[in-house]
């Protein structure tokens, strides 16, 4: 009784040769074609042999059967001005800085009355873009009134 559990060895050496046996038997084909290549008698060049005296042609076109033709410069086309600019006019903006007291005092007592943040940062720079304020109680009433 043979153990099912294990892997029978005979058929481990069987799959292992028959999967290395095309490269050995490439490896060794290719050793002895090398070593026929090494019996056989090398092609020797003779450098002492006289060769015919080499002939050098001047004034001899080697791509051109007749001469080259110059083209005519072509005139260049003059280019139409480009079209100026519009001018924009830029309208100057109150001053509002959103690190000045002022303006991160009404951020401040807006997030008190119950505003998020993002939403008083957002309607506090909208409305001092508009118009200048000299005290935040101004920013902040603004915006009671515009939200109601």
């Amino acid at each position: 009784m043979t153990n099912t559990g294990t892997w029978n060895s005979d058929l481990a050496y069987i799959f292992i040769g028959l999967f290395f046996l095309p490269l050995v038997i490439y490896f060794f084909m290719g050793c002895v074609i090398r070593a026929k290549q090494l019996n056989e008698k090398p092609y020797v060049i003779n450098f002492y042999e006289e060769k015919e005296p080499r002939i050098i042609y001047r004034n001899v076109t080697r791509y051109h059967s007749s001469p080259v033709k110059k083209s005519k410069p072509r005139k260049q086309k003059p280019y139409p001005e480009p079209a100026p600019k519009p001018k924009v006019e830029i309208k100057p903006k109150p001053s509002t800085n959103p690190n000045s007291s002022i303006y991160l005092d009404a951020i401040s007592g807006l997030v008190g009355l119950g505003y998020k943040k993002s939403e008083a940062r957002r309607l506090a720079s909208s409305l001092s873009n508009k118009k200048s304020y000299k005290k935040a109680e101004d920013i902040i009433t603004d915006v009671i009134t515009k939200c109601v």
